[in-house]
């Protein structure tokens, strides 16, 4: 599912890139298991997509965002896929 950014007034990266630093810290402090990390500085507020393998990770990626910015969430689009392990599998 695509995220419509067309309502979304997004600023102009500053010397220091925000995004790829805050990109960086969520995948350092989740172990690097968000898939298809991306986030998106607006000037309204952070929106993170993704795909996580828990629910502990997606949630780690929000207090990341709220740690690193002072800027609000309005946009979570991380999904979590668990994927179930049986025994005919190993």
């Amino acid at each position: 599912m695509a995220i419509n950014t067309s309502r979304f007034n997004f600023r102009k990266p500053d010397k220091h890139d925000e995004t790829s630093e805050l990109e960086c810290s969520i995948r350092k402090r989740t172990g690097f298991s968000i898939r298809q990390l991306q986030v998106m500085v607006t000037n309204d507020g952070i929106i993170q997509s993704g795909n996580a393998s828990s629910y502990h990770a997606k949630q780690l990626v929000q207090e990341t965002v709220l740690e690193k910015t002072s800027f609000p969430i309005i946009s979570n689009d991380i999904r979590v896929t668990v994927i179930s392990v049986t025994k005919s599998h190993l």
